[in-house]
């Protein structure tokens, strides 16, 4: 399982997005829906190391759509079943409390 969240104008706002995926062909899916007023092939879709985000506590892979642009963000997509993976939600996000940073 895995964390994804759309791309958004603030962390806190992309944080509302959040879904939990189990594998690539789900996260595939879940994009498809997000973008449904245009096709998107698998193979448009990429994902690839973005960085440790410490607001959150993930090492975050950006999603983008080749065309399209950023899709969002997620944690490092585990096939393994959902039994198998113990995953902890993200952080509270620092700051003033409010979610916003």
């Amino acid at each position: 399982m895995f964390y994804f969240r759309e791309q958004r104008g603030s962390l806190e706002e992309s944080l509302r997005t959040l879904v939990t995926l189990k594998d690539w062909p789900e996260l595939v899916a879940h994009i498809r829906r997000l973008f449904s007023l245009f096709p998107v092939a698998e193979e448009e879709i990429s994902v690839e190391p973005y960085g440790y985000d410490a607001r959150i506590g993930w090492q975050t892979y950006i999603v983008t759509i080749r065309g399209q642009g950023v899709a969002g963000f997620c944690t490092e997509i585990n096939s393994k079943p959902a039994a198998e993976t113990q995953m902890p939600p993200p952080r509270e996000i620092a700051g003033n409390g409010s979610g916003a940073s």
